[in-house]
């Protein structure tokens, strides 16, 4: 579902917010026949409900200290099933859709020098529209660097249970056989975050709180799970186990060469 609506903020002034809600995400495997009709099907991808809030300043610039553009990503959880014979089918999709195959027919050293050449062009015609985007902002904001867009993305449990054998496709969603569970995969907490400001600089953060891993080959018992990753138990439980973030700042008066840093 998607819902607009216009708020009149003291702090803010008009701001548009759009909110967006899907409901049964779901991703399955499925057996045809001659005809094209659907034997069996199983269901690889289950998602709780994902909510997508979006506000839009109408008047960013008497709003200065908050970003044109904000938006708020929520996942309760994302969780994959798969046995071998799913595996095999995902990663066989994913190849034939995504690989380019038309590189093969290009002599080699023709296709190196179509690409450095396009390459350079893409490039300076990047930057060409970068430096007038950021003049056209600093003009309308008399030089001063604001920021345009914030998002922030949070999923609270992101999970992956693998099987052993063969999923049944021979009736529609069928059950998994739990006692052939093979693994389980939990990311406790995934947030990802990203600011972008006028003058094309911009900083990405991603935070993971927790990571585990269980051999589930023996029992699936929850009380009995032979745990294989997790924090040491001297760590602070409320600590981030991971956190990654990549910053960029592009050429200015003070910097003659862009900033790319990676931590």
């Amino acid at each position: 579902t998607l819902l607009t609506r216009f708020c009149d903020d003291p702090e803010r002034s008009l701001v548009e917010q759009q909110s967006v809600r899907l409901e049964n995400v779901l991703a399955s495997r499925v057996k045809l026949n001659h005809d094209n009709n659907i034997l069996g099907e199983i269901i690889l991808l289950e998602c709780a409900e994902l909510n997508i809030l979006i506000n839009r300043l109408l008047y960013p610039e008497k709003v200065k200290h908050e970003p044109g553009v904000s938006i708020k990503v929520e996942w309760d959880l994302v969780h994959f099933r798969l046995a071998k014979g799913d595996y095999s089918c995902v990663m066989k999709v994913l190849m034939e859709n995504f690989t380019e195959n038309i590189r093969d027919q290009i002599p080699e050293t023709a296709q190196l020098e179509q690409y450095h050449y396009r390459q350079e062009e893409q490039e300076e015609e990047e930057e060409a529209l970068r430096n007038a985007v950021i003049k056209r902002q600093q003009d309308a904001h008399g030089g001063e660097v604001l920021q345009t867009v914030k998002i922030r993305a949070e999923i609270k449990k992101l999970a992956l249970t693998l099987y052993l054998g063969e999923s049944n496709l021979t009736i529609r969603r069928a059950p998994r056989d739990e006692t052939y569970k093979l693994a389980n995969v939990q990311i406790q907490l995934l947030e990802a975050l990203f600011r972008h400001q006028t003058n094309s600089s911009y900083k990405a953060m991603v935070r993971v709180k927790n990571f585990l891993v269980d051999d589930l080959r023996k029992t699936n018992k929850a009380t009995s799970v032979t745990r294989m990753m997790d924090r040491h138990f001297t760590v602070d439980p409320n600590a981030q186990m991971v956190i990654a973030s990549f910053e960029f700042k592009p050429k200015s008066p003070t910097n003659s060469m862009a900033l790319r840093q990676c931590k």
